[in-house]
């Protein structure tokens, strides 16, 4: 028999932590006020004493959607498609394609599923397989935990005191994502795995803080998936419970029915996207997707998200990497090796994957703008990546 500790059907009635085994995200009665004197200081950090360029990008999972190493609430109303549309995210960022016209950060997918048992979450799969014309080898990387038939699937519970307190299973997920190492975890459904009091601010900012410290520390994404309440949907804000939940994610998603006009008949298989909170790019932009053969694709674009533009703009800074590196005299190539041109090119960048130059660099080749030059290297036949002269006046353009 497997070894059911580590199956992830098998969980126990999750026990409540100790409160001061987590005192970085639990509340904690204290004695009063100590002297000054006896207190450790906070630690902080002298903003005048660090340079302009020792401070990195922000980072993405999707531009100007989902934050990296931040907490995503994405939220709908109850079979629009929320769990589909994760599932299609999933496969995009293992599989190095879009994902409803924009390009995610490529990496390893982590889907815990409190709702779909695993035979329904591998139909969806194959569905999306199928109309991106992949099969399941290229989404390596993308790991289903099911919890369906747990007996508890709290990641966090009301504790002693009225404090929150964390349960075994959030340590499971947490030893899970540092063994996995995935870019994006996603939770299904906010409403299985929080077991606190939903209209209790402290709670909810409790648990955000506790999804965000792992999201902090393995440096990934975490999306909540979650259902609006009557009001929420009646408002068009798409929230639920404490006001705390919008408050304390850094992004938050709403999938909602269409409508054209109010007499116009509804159209069931579109669907609307749209930014309600966006602390890190802009909000109130809003997709149209359309439902087609098991998933959706993109109707209509949003400036931010146009994925022709960003295909070009990684393009134009493969072009500029690549002449910079050649007039320093720092040789790239297209093969595998430490001079590989998509790996050295984005250390250099920090801000554009391997996986998106790569691509990159193969459309530059079909487009005749890049080309492999041979050179000797010590006696030893070897090429280097070198602009045409297509390349060179396309490059720095954005036409």
């Amino acid at each position: 028999m497997a070894d059911q500790a580590m199956s992830p059907h098998l969980f126990e009635a999750p026990p409540i932590l100790d409160p001061d085994e987590y005192g970085n995200v639990l509340a904690f009665p204290g004695d009063g006020p100590e002297p000054p004197a006896t207190v450790e200081p906070l630690p902080s950090i002298d903003l005048a004493s660090i340079p302009v360029d020792r401070v990195p990008p922000r980072k993405w999972i999707v531009p100007d959607l989902i934050p990296d190493r931040n907490v995503t609430d994405l939220a709908g109303d109850g079979g629009l498609g929320k769990s589909l549309l994760a599932l299609q995210l999933g496969i995009a960022m293992t599989s190095g394609r879009d994902w409803i016209g924009a390009m995610p950060e490529a990496g390893g997918f982590l889907y815990v599923s409190c709702e779909d048992e695993a035979d329904e979450i591998l139909r969806r799969r194959n569905a999306i397989l199928g109309g991106m014309n992949l099969s399941p080898g290229d989404i390596a990387g993308f790991q289903l935990v099911d919890l369906t038939d747990a007996d508890g699937t709290e990641l966090a519970t009301g504790g002693q005191n009225g404090a929150l307190a964390l349960t075994a299973l959030y340590r499971r997920l947490e030893a899970s994502v540092a063994k996995l190492r995935p870019k994006c975890v996603v939770l299904d459904t906010r409403a299985d795995v929080f077991g606190g009091n939903e209209i209790s601010r402290v709670h909810v900012r409790a648990f955000v803080r506790a999804l965000r410290r792992v999201a902090i520390a393995y440096d990934l994404a975490i999306v909540m998936i979650s259902h609006p309440s009557l009001s929420g949907m009646a408002s068009g804000s798409g929230q639920s419970g404490s006001t705390g939940w919008g408050n304390s994610v850094r992004s938050r998603l709403y999938l909602t029915a269409h409508t054209s006009d109010a007499d116009a008949e509804a159209d069931p298989d579109v669907r609307i996207l749209s930014n309600k909170k966006a602390n890190y790019g802009p909000r109130g932009t809003a997709l149209t997707l359309r439902w087609e053969k098991g998933m959706f694709r993109p109707e209509g674009t949003i400036a931010e998200l146009d994925r022709n533009a960003q295909d070009r703009a990684i393009e134009l800074r493969f072009l500029d990497l690549i002449e910079k590196r050649d007039k320093e005299g720092r040789r790239s190539n297209a093969s595998s090796g430490p001079n590989y041109a998509p790996k050295v090119l984005a250390e250099m960048d920090r801000t554009i994957g391997k996986a998106k130059f790569k691509a990159a660099m193969e459309r530059l080749f079909a487009k005749g703008e890049i080309f492999s030059a041979p050179y000797d290297a010590s006696g030893k036949a070897s090429s280097c990546i070198k602009l045409t002269d297509a390349g060179i006046r396309r490059m720095g353009s954005p036409f």
